[in-house]
């Protein structure tokens, strides 16, 4: 298949939703399906210290406005030599971006849900209407919608999907790096250095 990830950050621009979407596409990769990113251009200052991974083709787009990590991509549409589109939201102009090349050429789209958009003051109606009147349509009209842990479905706006459509939501856990991440690592030294307890168990580096 050819997946095209559409995702607002990408390293080296460094996030938890540009990981999460790196090491989805990576492993799309490895198990052989041409897999196309769809990103920002990083924003200016970003170092790039890695270059992209073997078997992904990332394409980097100028943003013609942002707000935050909320950029409106050039170039984005149309979205036709794909198989599958892998949404990764919340993502402001990207999400309507994909919902409207669905109702155009009906490209299915997949999506992962990292988490709830919560403003407080002036953006806070704002931000509710557009859940209620675009959000709600963008998540309804995916082909599957991936939550990170049925925990969160429930505690999250997903909450409605499970009550109208619970065959279309599913969970996708982040995993974990067992080889940065594991029992037995040496920490006393960055326990020392932080000031933090000495104890038995493991650390993360």
């Amino acid at each position: 298949m050819h997946v095209a990830h559409l995702t607002a950050t990408f390293p080296p621009h460094y996030t938890g939703t540009g990981l999460v979407c790196y090491h989805n596409a990576l492993g799309l990769a490895q198990r052989g399906h041409r897999v196309t990113v769809i990103t920002a251009t990083p924003p200016a200052g970003t170092i790039a210290d890695e270059p992209d991974p073997p078997g992904l083709t990332v394409r980097r787009l100028p943003s013609l406005w942002r707000v935050g990590n909320a950029p409106l991509l050039r170039g984005v549409l149309p979205l036709h030599d794909v198989d599958l589109v892998h949404l990764h939201y919340p993502f402001y102009f990207g999400g309507e971006m994909v919902l409207y090349n669905w109702l155009r050429q009906r490209v299915p789209y997949v999506v992962t849900y990292h988490q709830d958009v919560r403003f407080q003051g002036a953006l806070r109606l704002p931000e509710a209407l557009h859940h209620r009147l675009i959000g709600r349509l963008i998540l309804g009209r995916a082909r599957r919608v991936l939550a990170t842990s049925w925990d969160y479905a429930r505690a999250s706006r997903l909450r409605h999907l499970l009550h109208a459509c619970p065959a279309r939501l599913d969970e996708l856990p982040n995993g974990v790096d067992t080889e940065r991440c594991r029992p037995g690592l040496e920490s006393i030294s960055l326990r020392t250095r932080y000031r933090l307890p000495l104890m038995h168990g493991w650390c993360c580096l």
